[in-house]
């Protein structure tokens, strides 16, 4: 290890430490926010909340009767 890294390393270790979410070197893919990360943060957000409008628009639409089915005529 190079000595200029060793401060990064220890920063790195302590920040994935304390994580409360429990981001830690055995998970690696657990997700620590850090400012850099704030844009791709909250349009990972926006994304989210469109998918989850979309899959209850489908759902929706799954469960509403179709025009001219399950409706008594007017004849």
């Amino acid at each position: 290890m190079i000595w200029e890294d060793f401060h990064i390393y220890n920063a790195q270790q302590r920040a994935i430490g304390g994580d409360p979410e429990g981001a830690s070197a055995a998970a690696p893919c657990s997700r620590v926010l850090i400012g850099a990360d704030r844009a791709l943060t909250l349009a990972r957000r926006v994304i989210d909340r469109l998918l989850a409008a979309e899959a209850a628009e489908r759902r929706w639409k799954r469960k509403a009767p179709a025009a001219g089915r399950g409706f008594p005529s007017s004849v």
